[in-house]
This record gives C-alpha cells, structure tokens and sequence, in this order.
C-alpha cells in the first residue's frame, strides 16, 4: 500500500519533468558548434559560431517569414533569430540565455546583437 502512495506521489513531479523537456529547448556548445536540442535530444540542430552573422529578439508581430523555427513559444512568444552568414534565419524560442549570449560573443566577437535586458531574464 505504501508503495502506490509513494508512486502517486511521484507521478506529478515524473510528468513536470517528461513535459518540461519536451517544451523546453536546451543548448550547449561544443568545438565551435551551437547544438540546440528538444525532445530528449532526438530534434537536433547545429549552428557553426562562425557562420553566425547576427542574433536578434523578435516578438509576436515579427515572425521572420522562412525562418527555421527550433522549439515552442513560450507565454509571452519572444524568441531570438540567428541570422548566419548565408542568409538562411533560425528562430529559436528560447530564454533567460544570457550566459549563451556572453560565451557566443567571446567566441565570434563580430556577431551583431539586438537584444533588450529584459529579454535575458
């Protein structure tokens, strides 16, 4: 009996975390690469640092049209666009990135940025 209380018990917190990964997008970097993930890791994307021409927010009313889009809007639908070199734009719904932003800048220090503080956090 004690053990299906305790499984009870865990059932919501198991379902916050199996949801939450499928949402949210989690990026890491590594030899020079970008690497966006969702879904566990299956839906990957990789990013050369160096093709990176410019990154930008964008909200609601400024969805770049042909933009490969990487995760699901959030509650507010902000995202950042990452423009690279070929013209080619990745809309990543992704926040509280600051630190992403910093590594990204000491590692390509000609990447243009267009982004507000109240984006970061």
């Amino acid at each position: 009996m004690y053990i299906l209380y305790g499984l009870l018990f865990l059932i919501p917190f198991i379902l916050v975390f199996v949801i939450g990964n499928f949402i949210s997008v989690g990026y890491k970097i590594k030899d020079s690469q970008l690497i966006f993930s969702q879904y566990f890791g299956v839906n990957t994307n990789y990013l050369l640092i160096q093709n990176i021409k410019e990154i930008y927010e964008v909200d609601w009313g400024n969805v770049p049209k042909n933009a490969i889009q990487i995760g699901n809007p959030g509650r507010y639908y902000s995202g950042l666009v990452f423009v690279m070199n070929s013209g080619q734009q990745y809309l990543v719904h992704i926040g509280n990135c600051g630190k992403l932003l910093d590594k990204l800048k000491t590692t390509n220090p000609d990447i243009r940025m267009n982004i507000s503080k109240t984006f970061l956090y």
